[in-house]
């Protein structure tokens, strides 16, 4: 008999700080065909679950009973010294070292300790690639993705198959990384692919990515229909929360700017635009003014707002950078750089002008 266990504790606590779209992952474990521990525990009653794991401990798997003294501990720190015990006990089957492994590990990166996590778990997906389950990889690209290592997360991602209940995740993190990648049509491909995942609940929690990647496109009112769309339908939802939050960050943002814009130069004829911000697109970057200057004249014809950054080097060098306005958010400036290449006909790059 295999039993579900989900329990607001360690994993789903790890899972909810680290990830955009929090999620509570389930563990699986093999158990007895009448557990009253497993009844006990999944009807919340810990301390039954206690009692009874103490009665018939002389009768369960010694993977089966650090599982649960695991669980029913109230100290992650004990909690790992039972899951760890269990780990270094080789004949435990793999099966049930899946399931220790992925909470100790859960645990691990809720305290931040995101490479020790890793060091007991990739060992154990690449004996096992074929064989783990799904949660397995999500776990991995969650340890990856925050030490940084875009590309390790996203093999961790697509080796998720199609027919695992974590398919849909996987394909909406890989989403993700490809937004952070800057990459808004990928992004959209796999966002698509996750929605098309048949599930028992609407996949609400990840259109917020969706509404990200349409903005970076420059597909703004198909973004604002699924803003409207979801406040008419799921208030409450976490995709509208986070929607918000990127919102509200910019507002803040280019409000900071104008407030500290006015201070430093308050006349009235220096006031600054309305569109200020710390993202501005490049066109080019010359060592010779003069050269700058030409390339100005040449696309100021088609763009008159263009305008020439004296930028110094780390050899000291002086460097003369076409660009073109301010933006709030990165957003916001990947969409004009989109769309202004594409008027131009050259390739128009995103700069942050705080580096």
């Amino acid at each position: 008999m295999t039993t579900r266990i989900e329990k607001p504790g360690f994993r789903s606590l790890m899972v909810g700080a680290l990830v955009s779209v929090p999620v509570v992952l389930t563990l699986t474990l093999s158990f007895g065909a009448n557990s009253e521990v497993a009844d006990f525990f999944s009807s919340r009653q810990y301390n039954q679950a206690q009692n009874s794991l103490s009665e018939s401990e002389d009768n369960i798997s010694i993977d089966e009973l650090l599982f649960w003294r695991a669980h029913l501990s109230s100290s992650p720190d004990e909690a790992l010294m039972f899951l760890n015990r269990g780990l270094d006990d080789g004949h435990i089957p793999v099966e049930s070292r899946f399931s220790l492994v992925l909470d100790a590990a859960s645990i691990e990166m809720a305290q931040g300790n995101f490479r020790q996590a890793l060091g007991s778990l990739l060992p154990l997906l690449e004996e096992h690639s074929d064989s783990a389950p799904g949660e397995a990889f999500l776990l991995a690209s969650i340890g990856l993705r925050a030490l940084g290592e875009l590309q390790r997360a996203r093999e961790m991602l697509a080796s998720v198959h199609p027919e695992d209940p974590s398919f849909q995740l996987a394909r909406h993190y890989l989403g993700e990384i490809s937004l952070e990648l800057g990459d808004a049509v990928l992004a959209l491909r796999y966002f698509d692919s996750a929605a098309a995942v048949i599930t028992t609940e609407p996949p609400t929690r990840m259109l917020a990515g969706r509404w990200q990647a349409l903005r970076i496109k420059g597909q703004d009112v198909e973004a604002d229909n699924l803003q409207r769309n979801l406040e008419q339908t799921a208030p409450g939802s976490l995709a509208l929360l986070e929607i918000r939050y990127h919102l509200r960050s910019e507002q803040e943002e280019l409000a900071a700017r104008l407030a500290s814009k006015t201070l430093e130069s308050p006349a009235a004829d220096e006031q600054p635009e309305a569109n200020d911000g710390r993202y501005s697109l490049q066109l080019g970057a010359f060592s010779d003014r003069s050269l700058a200057l030409d390339f100005l004249r040449r696309y100021s014809e088609h763009q008159a707002q263009l305008r020439i950054d004296e930028v110094q080097d780390q050899r000291g060098q002086f460097l003369y950078k076409v660009r073109y306005g301010h933006f709030v958010s990165r957003a916001q400036a990947l969409s004009q750089a989109r769309k202004l290449g594409n008027q131009l006909g050259i390739e128009v790059f995103v700069t942050d002008l705080t580096d």
